[in-house]
């Protein structure tokens, strides 16, 4: 839930791009001072003319979805915080754009980088779904100029069993990712219990700038298997990342930002089918030893951001 602006690494883990983005709808949220709740209705009915039109012409509901968040911070305190937290959204398909399947959903995502612009891990258009159900587990503790956190996050889209064969009628995708900072000088870690997240850090002398070091490892897996085999039905591919970033923060407004990080794809990452993943015989046999394959690489990234 942290705004862009303030977020510990230039990018988001690949698993919480599974979470939906912004949408309109009715919410409504409360908090005191250790708990916070918010939940909503949303649909594309009320915001899009062209998901409407389409959704007529096709004669298919415009889609709706019902989200919810709760957290709890047992301990709450100066610069000495636990939360937890869980999430979930209950979700119907809806159209998107001119040539989206009907009742479909689809994940796929850049690689934990806006450089290379390629999506290996990438599910397709899973067709003749019905609901999809999201969950999000949240675990963060900070101290200070400490600060770990962690989120599961799980994905559950039921299809239509009449419609697709035996074993194929629910796809599960889901990831997680744990990371670890730490202000190196001059500034702790704040925790706004408004929206239940970390925000802006807390300068301890405005008239210097601070450092900050922090550590992540995330994980999505889009794989879905039936009893007893070695290959998907359904394979959107999985991947992980070790990333490290350096930030300097001269003031408020103005941060300097340093990420190094690997991605290690398996052979399912493949884009569709767009990319090599591994290697095969004069006959088409796939002679790559088992849990090798994949397209794996690393990336260096260097952002000046400035929040007004």
């Amino acid at each position: 839930m942290t705004t862009s602006r303030y977020i510990t690494f230039m990018e988001r883990p690949y698993s919480t791009e599974m979470a939906p983005s912004r949408h309109l709808g009715v919410a409504y949220k409360m908090f005191f001072n250790k708990i916070f709740f918010e939940a909503g209705v949303f649909s594309s009915l009320i915001a899009n003319d062209l998901m409407r039109d389409q959704n007529k012409a096709k004669g298919t509901n415009a889609g709706w979805s019902v989200t919810g968040r709760f957290a709890f911070a047992p301990i709450k305190k100066d610069k000495h915080v636990l939360h937890l937290g869980i999430a979930s959204s209950y979700r119907v398909p809806k159209l998107q754009e001119i040539g989206d399947p009907e009742n479909s959903f689809r994940y796929g995502e850049n690689a934990e980088t806006e450089i290379n612009r390629k999506k290996y891990i990438d599910t397709d258009w899973v067709t003749h779904c019905q609901t999809k159900v999201l969950l999000g587990t949240e675990l963060a503790y900070a101290v200070k100029n400490f600060r770990v956190q962690g989120e599961y996050i799980r994905t559950s889209i039921k299809r239509d069993s009449t419609k697709v064969p035996e074993g194929e009628d629910r796809y599960v995708l889901k990831g997680f990712y744990i990371m670890g900072a730490w202000l190196i000088n001059n500034a702790d870690y704040y925790y706004n219990m408004g929206d239940a997240e970390f925000s802006q850090i807390d300068f301890r002398n405005n008239k210097k700038g601070a450092f900050e070091v922090a550590l992540r490892y995330s994980f999505m897996d889009a794989n879905t298997f039936k009893d007893g085999e070695d290959t998907p039905w359904m394979p959107g591919g999985s991947g992980e990342s070790y990333t490290v970033g350096v930030s300097y923060y001269f003031n408020y407004n103005v941060k300097l930002m340093l990420n190094y990080a690997y991605m290690n794809h398996d052979r399912w990452a493949d884009g569709k089918g767009a990319y090599k993943t591994f290697d095969v015989n004069a006959d088409g046999q796939d002679i790559t030893p088992t849990g090798q394959g994949g397209i794996d690489f690393s990336t260096i990234q260097a952002r000046i951001l400035i929040a007004f």
